[in-house]
């Protein structure tokens, strides 16, 4: 972005040099404070697009509207600015963008790569539901997100634990049995498929599963809190 003054000052400078030869000191001075003064402004200028992400990513799909990664990005900024809604309307756009270039790239190289990506947009899109409320469309862009990879244990977690804040201990119990078995050092996981236990009265595996859960992440508080109520049951 810079390199290009290089030469607009070296001219400048040349203009001055003439200028204080030909009209003395006060009217160089004069020429060259202006020039300060008016790339001080299109600084100034020019940074205002630079002082947040919102502001950023929202000028970069505005020149470049088919920019996938783009709008996901600022769907990513919108989310950490709590602007749920507008975090969705972002990442839908990714998404059309995104499997517009993924049926141009069946059978090439590319494929799983975009196919990664509108994955990771589903996991996005579902969370951001998450934080709407809208629980239906937050399972059902989890469950895309799986169609594509079935062997993410997170996402089976994620799922789990929709249903666990539903009540729905039976649904959530079964996803997180094979969120362990896909990633065995998830301690959160462990630390649910415990809760689920211990609503089936299954004791035991549930004091298992939250030493665990302890085994992979000492640090995970709600599973201390847990297995010390469990082993201090009446």
């Amino acid at each position: 972005l810079y390199i290009p003054l290089v030469g607009i000052l070296i001219a400048v400078f040349s203009v001055l040099e003439h200028i204080y030869r030909q009209r003395g000191f006060r009217a160089g001075f004069f020429m060259f404070s202006l020039i300060v003064i008016v790339f001080s402004f299109l600084t100034i200028w020019h940074n205002t697009f630079w002082k947040n992400e919102i502001v950023l990513f929202e000028r970069v799909v505005e020149f470049e509207d088919d920019f996938g990664r783009g709008y996901n990005l600022l769907a990513k900024a919108y989310y950490q600015a709590g602007e749920y809604e507008k975090a969705v309307v972002a990442d839908r756009k990714a998404l059309d963008i995104m499997k517009g270039y993924l049926e141009k790239s069946k059978g090439t190289a590319a494929e799983g790569f975009y196919s990664g990506f509108i994955k990771g947009i589903h996991f996005d899109l579902a969370q951001y539901y998450q934080a709407l409320g809208r629980i239906p469309l937050t399972l059902q862009n989890y469950r895309e997100a799986i169609e594509i990879d079935p062997n993410d244990g997170i996402v089976y977690n994620n799922i789990a634990t929709v249903y666990l804040s539903m009540g729905q201990i039976e649904q959530a119990f079964e996803y997180l049995r094979q969120s362990v078995i896909l990633t065995p050092d998830n301690a959160l996981a462990w630390n649910n498929l415990a809760i689920c236990y211990i609503d089936r009265g299954e004791l035991d595996k549930a004091e298992q599963c939250f030493r665990r859960a302890l085994a992979y992440d000492p640090s995970l508080i709600s599973a201390k809190d847990n297995l010390e109520r469990l082993i201090h049951r009446p």
